[in-house]
C-alpha cells in the first residue's frame, strides 16, 4: 500500500483548518518546530509514528482518515454517500437514532 505524503499533509493541514488551530498553535500542542509542521503539511516530511499518533489525537480524528483518506474503513461507502446528502438538522436525528439502537 503506498501513502502519497502530500495528501496526508492535505489532510492534517484541512482538518487543522476546520477546527481553527493555528499552524503555530498546533505545533506547540505538538512539541515540534512550525516548520517540522509546516513541512509534514506541505507533504516535504512524514511524522514519526508516535507524532503521527499525536496529530491524530490533537485533531479528534481517526488514524485512517489521515493515512489513507477513509474515514469509517468499516461502513459502506453507498451509506456514507446518503449522510453526506442529509441537512445537518438530519444527520442530528439520525446521530440521535443510533445512539439508541447502540444503547
Amino acid at each position: 500500500m503506498e501513502h502519497n505524503l502530500k495528501q496526508i499533509g492535505n489532510r492534517i493541514f484541512m482538518r487543522r483548518r476546520e477546527l481553527g488551530i493555528s499552524q503555530k498553535d498546533f505545533a506547540n500542542r505538538l512539541n515540534i518546530s512550525n516548520n517540522h509542521l509546516s513541512n509534514i503539511e506541505r507533504g516535504r516530511a512524514a511524522p514519526s509514528f508516535l507524532l503521527f499518533l499525536d496529530i491524530c489525537s490533537e485533531l479528534k480524528i481517526n488514524t485512517d482518515y489521515i493515512a489513507s483518506g477513509t474515514l469509517y474503513a468499516d461502513i459502506n461507502d453507498e451509506i456514507i454517500q446518503k449522510l453526506k446528502k442529509c441537512s445537518d438538522e438530519y444527520k442530528i436525528i439520525i446521530s440521535d437514532i443510533i445512539d439508541a439502537f447502540i444503547k
